[in-house]
């Protein structure tokens, strides 16, 4: 019985100085998530040329974890998972889906949006850009035409605006992820 104990003491000593030794990182196949690093660029992205810190949501994935180094996740294009894939800023609540060549930005958002857009409400936005060329869901995601691609905004039950994305196709070759 006291071997029994002192086997089970040496293995979870055993698993605890392993997970120590990685950092605590989580990692698996389809997904690679980092430890949270403090100093991260401030976001500002602007909606009438389409980008996020001058990247456009063509960019590469090397080009959007050098200009934005503070990434909390990634996971390959190509694939089914993280809508084709991209890389990702948990702590920033925006995602660069670079399998499909968008950039969303969420409800708790931490840089800017120029025009401001995130918590205005449906009509105000729909004021200020007036007609959408797609409407969604029953008026809850409207997509709009832009130079660069579309505009893609999302709201919640409140009819305030939780979502923003910037994409490089017009309003008819937009697919919802899941």
């Amino acid at each position: 019985m006291m071997k029994r104990i002192i086997a089970i003491v040496l293995f979870v000593s055993a698993f605890a100085i392993a997970h120590a030794q990685t950092g605590g990182k989580v990692r698996n196949e389809k997904t690679q998530i980092r430890p949270k690093i403090k100093d991260c660029h401030k976001m500002s992205a602007n909606l009438n040329s389409g980008t996020v810190n001058g990247l456009k949501p063509t960019a590469l994935p090397a080009d959007v974890k050098k200009k934005l180094p503070c990434f909390t996740g990634e996971s390959s294009e190509g694939g089914n998972i993280n809508c084709g894939g991209g890389v990702f800023y948990l702590n920033n609540d925006i995602y660069f889906y670079t399998g499909r060549d968008y950039i969303e930005m969420r409800g708790s958002f931490s840089g800017t949006t120029s025009p401001p857009v995130l918590g205005y409400t449906r009509d105000e936005l729909v004021i200020m850009f007036g007609t959408a060329e797609r409407v969604v869901d029953g008026g809850r995601v409207l997509i709009y035409a832009r130079p660069y691609g579309s505009l893609r905004l999302v709201f919640n039950m409140e009819g305030r605006c939780a979502e923003v994305g910037i994409h490089a196709v017009t309003p008819d070759k937009i697919e919802m992820c899941e």
